[in-house]
């Protein structure tokens, strides 16, 4: 690898001499190899809307000579919501490179909304209504509520807590009978389905 210089010289039987000189370059003819480039990473944020997202780095080679390593990111750094692009970079001494890219889809925290444990629907003021809390800002969800038996006691899309919203009735709007109802709470948000099932307690 590199330029050599070639050297010819002649030389008759009184000492004169001629030369002929050339280099020769030898340049290598392929890019750097790359094993180990990860995969596209999907993670959830924590309560404060970012995460620390770590993985096993790109390994480079080359034939010959050295490699010189240029990365958008190091493995533990922090993203926030969103789609990041992690570029590595990989360059040899004859400037051939080889890129290693992939994405890291930040989703919002899961547990962003909360689910009530009880309903004591009595005109208080207080648990008189079914709360999740946070769930108005996934406006994309279903909600259904059913008995011991499986029967369908509610049902619901776009749950905001307010206008959409269960006060412990059943389909027909009368009073549900104290006792433990069972639920299955559905969001979509950026492209992914986020499911949360569970039981609840209705003390009329």
């Amino acid at each position: 690898m590199g330029t050599t210089s070639v050297i010819y010289t002649a030389r008759d039987q009184k000492g004169n001499t001629s030369t002929c000189s050339f280099t020769v370059t030898v340049k290598n003819g392929s890019n750097p190899e790359i094993k180990g480039c990860p995969d596209d990473i999907i993670v959830n944020a924590d309560e404060n809307g970012t995460v620390a997202v770590s993985w096993a780095e790109p390994v480079g080679s080359v034939q010959c000579g050295n490699l010189s390593i240029k990365k958008s990111h190091e493995p533990g750094s922090t993203f926030p919501v969103g789609n990041s692009t992690v570029v590595y970079e990989f360059t040899d001494d004859y400037n051939n490179f080889s890129k290693c890219t992939f994405h890291v889809d930040v989703l919002e925290h899961e547990a962003l909304f909360a689910i009530a444990k009880a309903i004591t629907p009595d005109g208080d003021g207080v648990n008189d209504a079914w709360i999740l809390t946070n769930i108005e800002k996934y406006s994309n969800n279903s909600v259904l509520v059913v008995d011991r038996w499986g029967n369908k006691i509610y049902s619901a899309t776009g749950y905001d807590n307010e206008s959409v919203v269960w006060k412990a009735t059943n389909t027909n709007g009368a009073p549900v009978p104290t006792g433990t109802y069972f639920y299955k709470v559905e969001v979509q948000t950026q492209g992914r389905v986020i499911l949360k099932t569970g039981f609840l307690e209705v003390i009329q």
